[in-house]
């Protein structure tokens, strides 16, 4: 190894994979073509959740640097990205979806930033998320509140954003590098001391809300999030995940009661849980029949049928009032 090698800044990269088809290569194939005359990608892990498709087909082929972890069974994209995490020791971790691709300066760019005195409290930081023709995407969010979560499945963050803000931090409000509330895990660019002080990822998150709930604990304990325009990422979204539409729903609105019930007052996760059956359920169906998309009624029907059972085998309906998070 050379002074320069030594000298660089090392940076794992974890991507958890199920059934993402070529796009899991590509995202591989971006990460090795990265710039690194000032970092140093030690290793990439890419942690499979028992994929059924032709996904990992010669991606151990693609570099010595890359690691694949075979699970026997699906254990969910936090406790995925915890394994992935766990082989490594390098300074930073990035965390990227099977369905992303980094541009060639992202990973330089984000290790600057980090390892700079503006970035000594950062615990995680994100970049601007395109889609694939270029254009931006979702890369920053509020942490959920509940008027951010009651304007969005009402769409009253549309007609009064001031008393429901969006959930997605908007263009506008993206011009410029600056400290967020939220950075998407499509390009999750973690400190390890951070990370490894907070836990890793809850894994009783099993898909969604999981950079949620880090970014938020990381705020309480004193370290920042933080936006990097400059920093590029390319993201398909749902490829895995439009596999299976009904249980997708059912684990984000599963995953959002968790997140309330370990954030919220309890009051406020009470009211979660009630408008959650009794507005977000008839507002989706009325949705669905308007649009004529019987296949997306049948999906919601789906969600909430999974997402009542696991309230009632959860007990959680019975003891709304309690703090205590559901395992």
């Amino acid at each position: 190894m050379s002074s320069a090698d030594r000298a660089a800044t090392s940076v794992d990269v974890v991507i958890v994979n199920w059934n993402t088809g070529p796009y899991l290569r590509r995202a591989v194939d971006s990460v090795l073509r990265s710039e690194t005359s000032t970092v140093r990608v030690e290793r990439v892990v890419v942690v499979d959740n028992c994929s059924t498709d032709a996904s990992l087909e010669g991606v151990e082929d693609a570099s010595p640097a890359v690691e694949v972890l075979r699970n026997s069974h699906n254990v969910g994209f936090a406790a995925g990205c915890n394994q992935g995490a766990a082989r490594g020791t390098a300074e930073f971790v990035l965390f990227l979806n099977p369905d992303a691709a980094v541009a060639p300066d992202a990973i330089e760019r984000s290790a600057g930033f980090m390892t700079s005195s503006a970035g000594a409290d950062v615990a995680v930081c994100g970049g601007t998320v395109v889609d694939h023709a270029g254009r931006a995407d979702c890369s920053c969010a509020r942490l959920p509140t509940l008027s951010v979560v009651f304007g969005r499945m009402t769409r009253l963050s549309r007609l009064l954003p001031r008393w429901f803000p969006p959930s997605y931090l908007g263009d506008d409000e993206l011009v410029a590098d600056r400290a967020v509330p939220e950075v998407i895990g499509a390009y999750f660019f973690a400190r390890r001391a951070a990370f490894d002080r907070l836990g890793g990822f809850d894994e009783r998150f099993f898909l969604y809300y999981e950079e949620v709930d880090f970014c938020c604990r990381a705020q309480l304990c004193g370290w920042r999030v933080y936006f990097i325009r400059d920093v590029r990422a390319e993201h398909a979204g749902r490829v895995s995940t439009d596999q299976a539409k009904g249980a997708r729903l059912f684990h984000s609105l599963y995953s959002r009661g968790i997140y309330a019930r370990t954030h919220w007052p309890r009051w406020q996760y009470a009211t979660l849980v009630v408008t959650t059956y009794l507005v977000e359920l008839p507002a989706r169906l009325v949705s669905a029949a308007l649009a004529g998309r019987v296949a997306a009624a049948g999906d919601v029907v789906l969600a909430y049928r999974l997402l009542l059972s696991a309230h009632v085998g959860a007990r959680l309906l019975p003891r709304l009032l309690t703090r205590e998070a559901p395992t």
